[in-house]
C-alpha cells in the first residue's frame, strides 16, 4: 500500500477509535498516562498532520514545534472527527513529492533547518501517529474500552517482524 493511502487508512482507524469512546472518556485525565487524556493524544496526532499539509512547493517550510494546539480538538471529539475528515480530504489529492525545509526550534542554539521531502515527513508523521496510537490503546485499556484491533498502535516494522517469528515457531 502506498504511503499516502497508509496515512489515510490510519486516519480512518482513528475515526473508528473515536466512535468507540464517549465524551467523558475522550477528555478524562489519566494518571497512568502522565495526566494526559485521549483527546490530547488525538489533538497531537492531528496537528502534526495539519502542520505538514500546510507545506507546498511554494511554501515548503514545516515546523511541528509551532503547531496550533487547538483546545477544541482536545476537548470535543466531534471537532476531532471533523478535523480527521478535513485532513483526509486534504491528503487524498497530494501525490507529488517535493523538497521540504524542516524548521526545528531549540532553546540551546539557533533554530535548526533540515532538508527533507514531503514524503519523508509524511512517513515521520505516520510513525509518530502510530506511537501516539499506542498510547491511545493503553488509555483505552485503562478506561475499560475493549477489543481494539490487534495492530492498532503497532508499528509496521513490528507487525512484519511478528509475522517472521510466527513462521519460525
Amino acid at each position: 500500500m502506498e504511503l499516502y493511502q497508509k496515512s489515510i487508512s490510519q486516519l480512518f482507524d482513528l475515526e473508528k477509535f473515536l466512535g468507540r469512546i464517549n465524551p467523558d472518556q475522550y477528555t478524562r485525565q489519566l494518571p497512568d498516562l502522565s495526566q494526559t487524556s485521549l483527546g490530547q493524544h488525538i489533538r497531537h496526532i492531528l496537528e502534526f498532520h495539519k502542520c505538514l499539509l500546510k507545506a507546498n512547493p511554494q511554501n515548503p517550510v514545516v515546523c511541528y514545534d509551532q503547531r496550533e494546539r487547538n483546545q477544541k480538538i482536545e476537548n470535543d471529539k466531534n471537532v476531532a472527527l471533523d478535523t480527521i475528515r478535513e485532513i483526509i480530504e486534504a491528503t487524498e489529492p497530494v501525490r507529488e513529492d517535493f523538497p521540504i525545509v524542516l524548521n526545528i526550534l531549540s532553546e540551546e542554539e539557533a533554530d535548526m533547518k533540515i532538508e527533507s521531502t514531503f514524503t519523508r515527513e509524511l512517513w515521520y508523521v505516520y510513525e509518530h501517529s502510530t506511537h501516539h496510537m499506542a498510547m491511545l490503546k493503553i488509555g483505552a485499556f485503562l478506561l475499560g474500552i475493549p477489543d481494539l484491533p490487534q495492530n492498532f498502535g503497532v508499528a509496521d516494522s513490528t507487525i512484519a517482524y511478528r509475522k517472521t517469528q510466527a513462521f519460525k515457531n
